[in-house]
């Protein structure tokens, strides 16, 4: 078992950016009369990730000096600190059941497969960290394999049932064919997102589809009486204030002047540049980030 869990540590350490290209790169041979254009799209997915994870890197890097300030100014000793991902993978590495959990996963989904009760390959296999934590910590509480085996593959099966009902807005939203997520740490929301969206729906002034498809907006030239309110806010949505560039520097902006709050009077010019290259530096991060969609 300590075998198994080194083995499953070496290929942690080599990390998402090149594990799932690799992944994806070894299914794509199944076709092997595209094997070049196979690799050239493989490649370019390891370039997003790896630019992913640069921006994801500088979006934190960004937010660091705001955090010290509020920790600072809140004045609360902070005795326990959330590590992240170094305690999971310490966690996924030595708990005894990850090679079961690991095993049961891929057996429940080639048996859902053929069975027709998914149509979802997990084929990221990087994310299936999160099945490895939950099933490591209900071993830590119940000392049970079997259960928190079973108890895992369930978390596993609803992620995936849930991963084919959401599916088609996932490819409506991203505008890509055949795709969905079976991540449980992402689509397990899915159900409060959409209640949280059914409430906004209900509610007419946060309906924005409604405001739009109302006749006083598609011909409000030739309409004596306008509703202001809805006016401008259908206005704003097509303005500058709906672009990520503009909206990234602005609180970029806003985000730096706070940082400065305690020196803007004495060294008021130095300070409003930080604030302005600390919006530049935001509205980079927001354009950098993907965003697909309308």
């Amino acid at each position: 078992m300590h075998e198994t869990n080194l083995i499953i540590e070496k290929i942690i350490d080599i990390g998402p950016v090149i594990i799932i290209p690799s992944i994806l790169f070894l299914i794509s041979l199944i076709n092997i009369k595209n094997i070049f254009k196979n690799f050239l799209y493989n490649l370019y997915i390891l370039i997003g990730l790896i630019g992913l994870s640069i921006t994801i890197t500088l979006f934190l890097k960004f937010f660091s000096p705001l955090i010290n300030l509020i920790i600072s100014i809140s004045g609360k000793e902070f005795k326990i600190t959330d590590i992240g991902w170094s305690m999971s993978y310490k966690i996924i590495t030595s708990s005894p059941i990850t090679i079961y959990i690991i095993i049961t996963i891929f057996v429940i989904n080639i048996i859902m497969l053929f069975t027709r009760l998914t149509r979802t390959i997990n084929i990221d296999i990087w994310n299936i960290w999160v099945f490895l934590l939950f099933g490591a910590l209900i071993y830590s509480i119940t000392e049970s394999k079997w259960f928190s085996t079973l108890l895992t593959g369930i978390l596993f099966v609803l992620a995936l049932v849930l991963s084919d009902i959401f599916a088609p807005y996932l490819e409506k939203f991203y505008k890509l064919k055949g795709i969905s997520n079976a991540q449980s740490q992402l689509v397990n929301w899915t159900i409060f997102i959409f209640l949280i969206n059914f409430i906004i729906n209900k509610v007419f002034i946060l309906n924005f589809n409604k405001i739009k498809r109302i006749k006083l907006f598609n011909n409000y030239t030739n309409t004596k009486k306008i509703n202001w309110y809805y006016y401008i806010k259908l206005n704003l949505k097509n303005s500058i204030f709906s672009e990520n560039i503009f909206n990234g520097f602005i609180i970029g902006f806003i985000i730096g002047i706070i940082i400065k709050y305690k020196t803007i009077g004495t060294s008021t010019n130095s300070d409003i540049l930080y604030a302005v290259k600390n919006g530049v530096y935001l509205s980079a991060i927001f354009i950098l980030i993907p965003t697909f969609g309308n």
